[in-house]
């Protein structure tokens, strides 16, 4: 993705004492004015957004960034389960919001290691793939 296709916007959102703060978060161009709509929805709402950093300060590493729950958008990564395939983060198209306590779950698996400790799948489609606090 060239760097002139991305946006950098700062973003208010209520932070987990539901104190505002200014995030920074990269997105392709052409979502931007949409993504500034959403937080903002998301602000008035009082969604809680545990922080929101530019995935460069975890060395572009995606794990990272999400172990510590941290919103962010553009980052030049595969797919998760699909490696050689780029990701919609690649394209600044996807967004993360808090990753560790909202995880990636595609029906009965948590992508995310961390998170699986604290998901619990729906009884109706509980496996071994995703470990649960339950189990």
């Amino acid at each position: 993705m060239p760097p002139e296709n991305l946006s950098t916007l700062k973003i208010p959102y209520r932070d987990y004492n539901s104190h505002r703060q200014i995030g920074t978060l990269v997105v392709n161009k052409e979502i931007a004015e949409e993504t500034k709509g959403l937080f903002k929805k998301l602000y008035d709402h009082h969604f809680l957004i545990e922080k929101m950093i530019p995935i460069d300060n975890y060395g572009a590493d995606d794990d990272a960034s999400m172990a510590d729950n941290n919103t962010s958008a553009f980052n030049c990564r595969d797919t998760t389960g699909r490696p050689g395939v780029f990701s919609n983060h690649s394209w600044g198209r996807a967004i993360d919001i808090n990753p560790l306590t909202n995880p990636y779950v595609k029906v009965t698996r948590c992508y995310r290691q961390q998170a699986a400790s604290i998901w619990t799948a729906p009884k109706s489609t509980k496996d071994q793939s995703c470990p649960t606090a339950t189990q």
